[in-house]
């Protein structure tokens, strides 16, 4: 039987599906495509297939006869209750399907596929599952009737195991116009579910389903072959635990085979990098000074002005930004450039001598034209009468002194990842890692956006709505092509971070090592004046977020990567509240309970910079002596405080010893002790009856706190917290 084409993609890398013009570039990064690829930074564990399942480090994959998956684990945690199942519902009668075959065997030396076959009356199911080294699951399911076959449900059936924290995180389809602001952010799925009500679900290109240890995620490029009610195209049940993936809910006759391709990723998506809780993200500018922050984010003072300019080739000063990255290199410090995939700039304007100047790339010129997306999301500027067009960065710099102008205004596209555009975007990290000696990429827009258009693959649903194509091969190529290159130039400090302010999109995640979001919890997104009670801002993010238990759709533990939190304490006006600190603190008050780093650009930087000075006296990076872990407060049994609307986290510190001298144990913790309430709170907190001497210090004050028959006395005003360090001795 002739292979479809997604198994020569399943993975060989996918390069091997390219046409030879489409194939036509640089070779840049080309070799995270091949089957035999293994990340260098070891992140990523090698896959092995063993019988019937794939493993990819802790996670565990086994494919049962039936074009079925039967389990799905990580570690210990069930991510499937059951087996994942393909329901053929035709001429009013559901069709079992069974039997079959399993085959499964590697593609390469890190590379896997598995193919599921089974029958049902009048005709075959097979599923057909490849892994590659960024362990991303390409699935294709290929239902073939024997004969014309009236069919009124096809449905994928995921029963999984969440139990009783059910979190969804995923972006709703959008209407095939411009959206900005708050109708954007209406899109953005982030749900702690806590209702048995069913949910029909629009977010087939990007959902993730899980609880605070694993998860699942699915997406799909396009439509193709689907013929679903719109906005049903998924329907998650809470009581049951069950997310069907409803292909076909209306009567259409299949008289032949018809084919649905997607992608699953499971999360955690890798192990934890160590020590993770000691990094520092910070922003280099265009300085050489020496900073505590060891994760650089190089912004946009390379750039050829005063604002975001989109284009990465315009590098203004090659020669103050190799300085720069020695500098910071010889520092030891982990170097990141800007980059976006889905925005780019050809033209910027600026005035000299009162006359108006505009530099111009006409070869990106040409490419954007060519990749605009629908609808058109690009911002374009009016070019003024007599204004004089520069195609040379080196004259647009002679012109302005060698010094960056300041720019008036810079137009924005908005583009798919065509072919030219991804060879482009390689050619530029190439330039970055080993010209500039900046192996890192801080990439924006890391979600391939809904393109509308048909000739690009969008397609017309029963109802006649065009339905979105998103890019999401060209996505995954660009990303693992990205890591492939940053990684050679540093195994250990080449590395991506993802600003993914509102969306979790697994299958470009999978590549990165860590996420800053929070820029989504703008003021101006938020629908302020009725969300908002607070005019100073002071308890702003106690308005937006409410119920604290809203936030376990962002722990790091259920992803397997670092989150790093950037504050948005701005109001409408987009400046800083008139109290930073008190809205500072009101937003630590949450987050601390969910162990976060954080980039603290618009807040109080004194408070975050504070909370993390005791966090690392207490040493939670941990070290070749001790080892630290983290209890969320809804996993903590051992500190009860007597008001159940105080949360408490906590580190916990084990300390190595010698064994010969049992007597010498001792333990640290650090108590994050958090009163998510409008109204204040005077409790007392229980100690362990098993703790012998207990010394309890407030971490702010250093002053001692009074342990009187095995507990503690606090007291807590509105949205406020207090961290206590607890050192035990036996």
């Amino acid at each position: 039987m002739k292979k479809p084409l997604i198994s020569s993609l399943l993975f060989a890398g996918l390069a091997a599906v390219l046409s030879p013009a489409q194939a036509a570039g640089n070779d840049f990064g080309k070799a995270g495509l091949s089957p035999d690829y293994v990340d260098p930074s070891g992140r990523l564990e090698r896959l092995t297939a063993d019988g019937n399942t794939l493993r990819m480090g802790a996670k565990k994959v086994e494919f049962s006869p039936g074009a079925s998956i039967g389990n799905i684990r990580v570690g210990r945690e069930k991510v499937l209750a059951g087996p994942a199942t393909v329901g053929i519902r035709a001429e009013g009668k559901p069709l079992p399907v069974s039997g079959g075959d399993v085959t499964l065997k590697m593609t390469g030396k890190n590379a896997a596929e598995a193919v599921s076959t089974g029958r049902f009356p009048g005709g075959q199911v097979l599923l057909r599952v490849a892994a590659g080294w960024d362990h991303t699951l390409h699935a294709e399911l290929t239902v073939r009737p024997e004969r014309s076959l009236t069919v009124d449900a096809l449905t994928l059936n995921f029963p999984l195991a969440l139990g009783k924290e059910k979190l969804l995180t995923g972006v709703a389809e959008p209407p095939m116009k411009v959206l900005a602001g708050r109708q954007a952010e209406m899109l953005y799925l982030r749900k702690n579910i806590k209702t048995k009500e069913p949910l029909d679900l629009s977010a087939w290109h990007n959902l993730w389903l899980g609880n605070t240890r694993c998860g699942l995620a699915w997406s799909f490029a396009d439509l193709k072959n689907w013929n679903t009610t719109f906005g049903k195209e998924m329907t998650f049940r809470p009581e049951k635990d069950l997310l069907t993936i409803n292909l076909i809910d209306r009567r259409t006759t299949l008289s032949g085979p018809v084919v649905y391709k997607f992608v699953m990723n499971i999360t955690p998506l890798a192990k934890m990098p160590p020590r993770w809780r000691a990094w520092k993200i910070g922003t280099r500018y265009n300085n050489m000074i020496k900073t505590a922050a060891d994760k650089l984010i190089y912004w946009s003072f390379w750039r050829p002005g005063t604002i975001a300019a989109h284009n990465s080739r315009w590098v203004f000063d090659e020669k103050k930004l190799k300085e720069i990255a020695a500098f910071d290199a010889a520092a030891g410090k982990t170097r990141m450039f800007y980059l976006i995939p889905s925005h780019y700039t050809w033209s910027v304007l600026a005035s000299k001598d009162g006359k108006p100047c505009m530099l111009v790339d006409r070869e990106l010129e040409g490419m954007t034209s060519r990749a605009l997306t629908v609808p058109d999301y690009s911002y374009r500027f009016k070019k003024p009468a007599g204004v004089t067009e520069i195609t040379s960065l080196e004259e647009w710099k002679k012109l302005f002194g060698g010094e960056p102008p300041r720019t008036r205004r810079a137009g924005e596209r908005a583009c798919r990842l065509t072919r030219e555009l991804l060879e482009r975007n390689m050619e530029i990290v190439q330039k970055f890692s080993f010209d500039y000696n900046i192996p890192g990429i801080y990439s924006d827009g890391v979600v391939p956006k809904a393109d509308f258009n048909t000739a690009a693959g969008a397609v017309k649903d029963g109802e006649g709505r065009v339905r979105p194509v998103y890019a999401l091969a060209e996505y995954q190529e660009l990303y693992r092509r990205i890591r492939a290159v940053v990684t050679a130039k540093d195994a250990k400090k080449g590395m991506m971070v993802a600003h993914n302010s509102a969306v979790r999109f697994m299958p470009s995640l999978a590549l990165f090592d860590f996420v800053i979001f929070g820029e989504d919890f703008f003021y101006w997104y938020q629908d302020p004046e009725k969300r908002d009670a607070s005019p100073d801002g002071e308890f702003y993010y106690a308005h937006i977020w409410g119920d604290i238990d809203n936030l376990k759709t962002e722990f790091y533990r259920q992803y397997g990567q670092p989150q790093v939190f950037l504050p948005e304490l701005r109001g409408a006006d987009r400046k800083v509240f008139p109290e930073p600190a008190r809205g500072t603190r009101t937003m630590l008050c949450y987050t601390i309970q969910f162990d976060m780093l954080y980039w603290p650009l618009w807040c109080d930087a004194g408070q975050i910079n504070a909370f993390d000075a005791i966090r690392q006296k207490f040493g939670v990076g941990g070290s070749d002596s001790s080892a630290v872990e983290f209890i969320p407060y809804w996993e903590n049994k051992k500190f009860v405080p007597s008001d159940p609307k105080v949360k408490v986290g906590y580190y916990e510190k084990n300390h190595a010893h010698d064994p010969y001298y049992p007597e010498e144990k001792a333990q640290s913790f650090l108590l994050l002790v958090s009163n998510p309430e409008f109204a204040k709170s005077e409790f007392s907190l229980a100690l362990p009856k098993e703790f012998g001497n207990v010394r309890v210090t407030d971490s702010y004050t250093q002053k001692q706190v009074p342990v009187k028959e095995g507990k503690i006395a606090l007291a807590l005003d509105p949205f406020s917290f207090a961290v206590l360090e607890l050192a035990v001795s036996e």
